[in-house]
């Protein structure tokens, strides 16, 4: 008894002597010696530092005064926690004689406050045992700042000002300032006894307000709550700034749940609504540990009575038609062993002619993996569908499949899409904004023939076949190759590899590669035109037809349709095109090699090289789309190409006749209507050797009095035919002339072609090359063609019978001299090199001896 008697004596004068030994020691010590103490005693405990600057004062009285101007405080243990406190200004105030009952009740007082916090991800519970807690009593802190840092995620608090205000019969808390750069305002009040709180505040958009009790037990751990808590916010995208435009703006939102638990929050009887912008969501269900979100169980449901109007008002995607329809969804939102699960997805959209549907379970929704999707679509057809650019009448089906794949982070993904006539598979491994890892592709296409795609690309085409296609896509990063393409149309084929380096801006992004034909035959692919004969008229016949077709708005020949350059301005392309043969329409192309860039807006193929008639051909081609109305420049030369080779559906033997082509021009527009209208340059064509395949031309330039061999010829050869156009804006001339050789006559020409305006006048005037030339009574002196482009006509001897009656009048006055002067003449300038006065551009006068040409050519014997 004396033993125990004298433990409780000296727990009864211990406070006292502490009282006791604190007061001598502020009567004896200075402030120099009281600030060097106090930091001693703090830097005492492991890994602290302690700094205060030059205004200090530390005083006893009543009430235990501390304040000190530039104070900075570091704490960092073994644990991983760090702990940095830095003040312009502190002062703290409390009463001794709580800290009796191990209780802190410090009057605070703060201006430019920052701290910092570090927490690790699992820390260690510290004991509660005789630890001092803290019940902060009036508490003025202005621009404060407070960063918390846990496990890697960060949060901070910004204090424009925070007052509290604790009165005997009620406890006040007013702050404005941000969280996470929202906005923040907060009031609360709690009245005593029974400890009965009103909350309400603003969170950038998001208005909160609670109402219950909150009991206080310690500060070391959470209060006991039992309140109703109600959110409101105008929209899903409650986070102010840039964030926002991620989340769809449906709303308004609210929520209303009951906060009730002692140690542990529970949020029960949760129950969310959103509507708006023509979505409807709605949530029910519980979070038994709000702190972990662990025990979480809310089911959820969607509706839209179209899902492309809500998309494309939410702002989540600019062109969502193939969302048009009727949306319903449903799944459940839960946490098991820490993971947030999607279970029981069940989503569908209907509209006319056009099903989806997708159900599944994703088991750890943070990490994505456990997915488990499927996925299908029916169509009435693909146009059903609003992909622009794309139509079919035949009925369409896909079905697919999500799935975890054999790496850890990437999906398995497994689709087939099928018609009545064609059929498209693929198959992905893909690893979804993992810059390390890589993704990989391989899809195929088989198709009964190349007739399925009429209506897709809207295209007569024939039913060429087989058709089938296929290739493979690696991701890595931000390179991606798409290598082994293999496409196969009947005998045509494409092949080869692409590089490409992404970019988060498409046009940045840089391509490279090679792709080979050893046959492109387009001939095969599309129907066979039909090509219009030209209307020959001869005297009564032109004034008629003349004036109809001029009060007749003819079709153009070029498109005023816009040309689809602008993706060139996007693209940065290196890329190497052979072809071994090309098929045209009319033409047949060998050994083509095309180096193609882009840059800049600006394609080019600086040196195209091929084999046309078996003769090489050269040029380049130049497209610059960065400019406001595109520029184009084209240079092409072949010379003594075999002409029944580089045009197989001519009917000529081979070998038997040769062409020059050689042409060099420019222009600018965005359609082919704008380019020719502006065109300037150069464009000569020869001709050797070619079977006309009747007698018409010379029996009109024939067509002598007198001659050894009157029987028209039923086939003519054109032995060689030469025309130059110079092209000034859009207008072509003829300042060489234009000319035809036959073997008994020869058409000399001059005219003019308007690409703008879409009219020709070329003008032909037949001379005879044998006996005296002297052409018959009525027949033609003169052969126009002229006329609307699209349809030009043949006008023979338009002024014929007036030129002829005088002739032939003249003739007979002079007993026969003036006749015979002109077929002289006639003959002379009919049996010049005039193919090779046009060619080379050299004038030879009729008078003079036929001179050596400048240069060579097919046309010369």
């Amino acid at each position: 008894m004396k033993t125990a008697g004298k433990y409780l004596l000296y727990l009864l004068l211990l406070p006292l002597v502490l009282v006791v030994a604190a007061w001598i020691f502020f009567q004896v010590a200075d402030q120099d010696t009281r600030k060097t103490w106090l930091i001693a005693v703090a830097e005492s405990s492991p890994g602290v530092q302690l700094a205060l600057g030059e205004d200090f004062r530390w005083e006893l009285g009543a009430r235990l005064l501390l304040h000190a101007r530039d104070v900075v405080l570091r704490a960092d243990t073994s644990q991983g926690r760090h702990v940095r406190v830095e003040a312009a200004e502190l002062t703290l105030s409390f009463p001794l004689y709580p800290l009796l009952s191990g209780r802190l009740e410090p009057d605070i007082e703060a201006q430019d406050l920052h701290a910092t916090i570090v927490l690790p991800e699992q820390e260690t519970p510290e004991k509660e045992e005789n630890r001092l807690r803290v019940y902060p009593g009036n508490t003025v802190i202005r621009n404060a700042t407070f960063s918390l840092q846990l496990g890697g995620k960060k949060n901070d608090l910004r204090i424009d000002e925070l007052l509290f205000v604790h009165k005997p019969g009620d406890m006040q808390v007013a702050l404005t300032g941000a969280f996470n750069d929202m906005p923040l305002s907060l009031k609360s009040k709690m009245w005593q006894p029974g400890n009965r709180l009103e909350i309400a505040g603003r969170l950038a958009r998001l208005d909160v307000s609670a109402e219950g009790t909150v009991d206080v037990q310690g500060s070391q751990s959470p209060p006991k709550v039992d309140l109703q808590l109600r959110l409101r916010a105008p929209d899903l995208a409650v986070i102010a700034g840039a964030k926002s435009e991620q989340l769809p703006e449906v709303g308004p939102v609210s929520l209303q749940a009951r906060l009730h638990g002692d140690r542990i929050w529970q949020l029960s009887d949760i129950h969310v609504n959103a509507e708006g912008k023509g979505l409807r969501i709605q949530g029910k269900g519980e979070i038994q540990d709000l702190f972990a979100l662990e025990g979480m169980d809310i089911s959820w449901t969607a509706a839209a009575d179209d899902m492309a109007t809500a998309l494309l008002s939410a702002g989540v995607m600019k062109d969502p038609a193939v969302f048009k329809g009727r949306m319903r969804g449903s799944a459940r939102l839960i946490t098991t062993e820490k993971h947030f699960s999607i279970r029981g997805l069940d989503a569908s959209l209907d509209r006319k002619g056009v099903q989806m549907k997708l159900t599944g379970d994703i088991k750890d929704l943070q990490h994505q993996a456990g997915v488990n999707l499927d996925f299908s679509l029916q169509a009435a057809s693909l146009a059903s569908l609003g992909i622009k650019g794309l139509s079919s009448s035949e009925p369409v089906k896909l079905a697919g499949n999500l799935k975890d794949g054999s790496r850890a982070g990437a999906f398995s993904v497994k689709v087939e899409m099928n018609a009545a006539r064609w059929k498209m598979q693929a198959q992905a491994e893909v690893a979804p904004g993992n810059a390390g890892k890589t993704s990989l592709w391989e899809a195929s296409l088989q198709a009964d023939d190349l007739s399925v795609l009429d209506n897709m690309l809207a295209l007569e085409l024939q039913p060429v076949k087989p058709v089938h296609g296929k290739f493979q896509m690696r991701l890595q990063g931000k390179q991606l190759q798409i290598t082994d393409i293999e496409l196969v149309a009947g005998n045509s084929d494409l092949r080869g590899n692409l590089n490409i380096l992404l970019d988060s801006d498409a046009s940045r992004s840089k391509t490279s590669g090679k792709l080979q034909s050893s046959l492109l035959d387009i001939r095969s692919m599309l129907p066979e035109s039909q090509s219009e004969e030209l209307k020959v008229l001869k005297n009564a016949e032109i004034e008629a037809v003349v004036k109809s077709e001029a009060g007749e708005k003819q079709p153009r020949v070029f498109s005023s349709r816009l040309l689809p350059v602008a993706w060139i301005k996007k693209v940065s392309l290196q890329l190497q095109l052979e072809i071994g043969v090309f098929r045209g329409l009319s033409m047949e192309v060998h050994d083509i090699h095309a180096p193609v860039s882009i840059s800049a807006g600006k394609l080019q193929i600086p040196n195209f090289t091929a084999n046309l008639g078996g003769r090489p051909l050269k040029g380049k081609l130049s497209l610059d789309a960065a400019r406001s109305s595109p520029a184009y420049e084209l240079q092409l030369s072949v010379k003594d190409m075999d002409l029944a080779e580089a045009f197989p559906a001519v009917q000529i033997a081979r070998g038997q006749s040769q062409m020059l082509i050689d042409l060099e021009v420019e222009g600018q527009g965005r359609s082919i209507a704008e380019i020719v209208a502006s065109m300037n340059g150069e464009i000569l064509l020869g001709l050797k050797n070619y079977p006309v395949g009747s007698g018409l031309p010379e029996e009109l330039g024939e067509g002598v009095i007198e001659t050894f061999d009157p029987a028209p010829q039923k086939n003519s050869i054109l032995e060689c035919g030469a025309l130059y156009f110079s092209i000034k804006e859009g207008v072509a001339t003829t300042p060489r002339g234009l000319a035809a050789v036959f073997k008994r006559a020869t058409w000399l020409g001059q005219g003019e072609l308007n690409l703008a305006k879409e009219m020709i006048w070329l003008s032909f005037k037949p001379l005879p090359r044998r006996g005296f030339g002297i052409r018959k009574l009525g027949l033609a002196g003169l052969i126009m063609l002229g006329g609307n482009l699209s349809s030009p006509t043949i006008l023979i001897d338009p002024k014929g019978a007036i030129s002829s009656s005088l002739s032939y009048m003249a003739a007979v006055s002079t007993g026969g001299a003036s006749l015979l002067l002109e077929g002289l003449l006639n003959k002379a300038r009919a049996n010049q090199d005039v193919c090779a006065e046009i060619i080379t551009g050299s004038v030879l006068l009729p008078s003079q001896p036929k001179t050596k040409k400048p240069q060579s050519s097919i046309l010369d014997d």
